[in-house]
């Protein structure tokens, strides 16, 4: 792995390089030959370490097409795995939104459905705290309906 993170070192390097020559000698004819010549040296430098790298991951460049040895379980995992954290970050998001638009701390959770290929909004639920106004609640749910593509439902918080 060692190997693979030289070659990665390597290439940001070549990039910022490259970039460089680009930004002090313009894009001339010279700058663009400094470049590609840049380009090559780092495709040179990634296939010269191909060889070294693990199985797994020669596997994945060489095109070796051979069966995973892991259980059917495990795409499924990793697949609710993702929808988890992306209800997570949307929520946060729109709780963040919400907080800076309107200044309310209100909590939003969002259910999350998967139809075919598709992930959608399934429900959403604003909580909001105690004392806020009718026109915060309905400026709160205009922006939640319009950044999730659904209705959401309101809910009063307990107070602490």
């Amino acid at each position: 792995m060692q190997a693979f993170q030289r070659a990665a070192a390597v290439f940001c390097m070549a990039c910022i390089g490259a970039e460089l020559v680009s930004l002090f000698g313009g894009q001339s004819w010279a700058g663009r030959c400094i470049k590609a010549v840049a380009g090559l040296y780092i495709l040179a430098v990634l296939l010269a370490q191909l060889p070294h790298l693990p199985g797994k991951v020669m596997t994945a460049f060489s095109g070796n097409t051979a069966p995973a040895a892991t259980s059917t379980a495990r795409p499924d995992a990793l697949e609710t795995e993702i929808l988890t954290e992306t209800k997570a970050q949307l929520e946060e998001y729109c709780t963040a939104q919400c907080r800076q638009q309107f200044g309310l701390d209100i909590r939003v959770t969002v259910t999350l459905e998967k139809a075919g290929q598709q992930v959608m909004v399934k429900k959403a639920v604003a909580a909001f705290p105690a004392g806020c106004t009718a026109a915060q609640k309905q400026a709160v749910l205009s922006f939640l309906q319009q950044t999730l593509g659904i209705a959401p439902t309101a809910a009063e918080e307990s107070a602490p």
